[in-house]
């Protein structure tokens, strides 16, 4: 029985994901070994209708059971801490563009599932010495795919939110982890403790501590703070302590 039955252009007719799988390999038809660079190029198989109608009248239950199976794979392959994809690769940091050179098959099959999922992301961690990949990683989200006529891709994706390895796990040649997110321990409303502890005893003048206490930027009260202590700590003309004192 075909699923998703596709028809290449040399006339041998697969299931769409079988097609795909051998694909990844080879960019050659597996039965009569006819280019498909172009066909698998533009990335787009559309349907045999006829033979999928045929399915249809013919094996129902059968198709029924094999589209209950497919929904139940995509539903599992969608989730965003169970057994994520993950890339062995290169750091990659939040917010940060990371292009990459898609070639390995079992690669090649991730990234197709992370677009066929709709959830367009995936984990990357650097390789270390005594584990299949290191302990921390980012997820990255796919923004930009180009297909190249071997089966090769260029993928334009960019840094997620971080996170910690739970459990590492394989899939069909690749890796995936079970994870948690990394969050930020949060400042209290008014900053930590110690801020306010510093200003009040260093030797500053009330008027710069009053500046300080006034100010509702975090960062900024830190940044006036370390030039308080470099000016302390290394006298120079940059870091003069006039001013603060």
């Amino acid at each position: 029985m075909f699923f998703e039955p596709v028809t290449t252009p040399c006339g041998h007719t697969f299931c769409k994901e079988c097609l795909e799988r051998c694909l990844d390999h080879r960019p050659n038809c597996p039965l009569c070994k006819q280019s498909l660079r172009e066909y698998l190029k533009a990335g787009s198989y559309n349907p045999t209708v006829l033979l999928q109608d045929i399915m249809v009248a013919a094996f129902p239950a059968q198709l029924a059971e094999r589209r209950e199976l497919h929904q139940a794979e995509m539903a599992e392959l969608s989730n965003l801490t169970t057994n994520i994809p993950i890339f062995v690769c290169t750091m990659s940091f939040p917010g940060v563009a990371c292009p990459l050179h898609i070639f390995e098959p079992r690669y090649r099959l991730m990234i197709r599932r992370c677009q066929e999922t709709g959830t367009r992301r995936f984990g990357m961690c650097i390789y270390e010495n005594g584990k299949s990949f290191a302990d921390y990683g980012c997820m990255l989200e796919i923004r930009q795919l180009e297909l190249l006529a071997d089966g090769r891709s260029l993928v334009d994706t960019i840094g997620g939110r971080r996170f910690r390895v739970l459990r590492r796990g394989h899939r069909d040649g690749y890796n995936t982890a079970d994870i948690e997110y990394l969050e930020d321990k949060k400042a209290s409303a008014d900053g930590p403790t110690w801020c306010w502890w510093l200003i009040s005893i260093l030797p500053l003048d009330p008027s710069f501590q009053l500046r300080l206490f006034s100010s509702t930027s975090l960062h900024t009260r830190l940044a006036q703070l370390q030039r308080v202590l470099l000016a302390l700590l290394q006298p120079s003309p940059e870091h003069s302590p006039q001013g603060f004192v």
